[in-house]
């Protein structure tokens, strides 16, 4: 199993997963735009990174969302992956009432508007259901 270095310093670190063809992203403490812009950047540049591979977004350890609307329906309006691809987004809980609310609407915005350029995005709270849809077939 071939694996790319693992970013880390920055409140979003990702792992590329060769064989696999995704790029796992571990989002922790306080997460603003500029953190997911700078994200792209970083992801752009590394010769590891491929536009075909699927994502797993992990917003798990987010302490505090400084996030806005418009850079979400940004990022999906112009994303770095291929049309078509898979994106798992795992959001925080909230206990027994389900995904945190602000988690769950900004990821709501980038799941719908990233819908209409073909990504099959979807929201989980458990890692393993999101890793189990991960591997089906598309």
């Amino acid at each position: 199993m071939e694996w790319a270095m693992t970013r880390r310093g920055m409140p979003t670190d990702y792992t590329i997963d060769r064989e696999r063809g995704l790029v796992r992203v571990v989002a922790s403490g306080r997460l603003s735009d500029n953190d997911f812009l700078e994200q792209r950047v970083r992801l752009r540049s590394d010769p590891a990174f491929d536009a075909a591979y699927s994502f797993s977004v992990d917003l798990r350890q987010v302490t505090e969302l400084a996030l806005s609307a418009l850079v979400i329906s940004r990022l999906a309006r112009d994303p770095i992956s291929d049309p078509g691809i898979r994106r798992a987004i795992i959001l925080p809980a909230e206990g027994d009432a389900g995904p945190e609310p602000l988690a769950f609407g900004l990821s709501r915005v980038f799941q719908s508007i990233a819908a209409l350029r073909g990504e099959d995005v979807e929201l989980f709270v458990d890692s393993e259901a999101a890793e189990r849809w991960l591997r089906r077939e598309r």
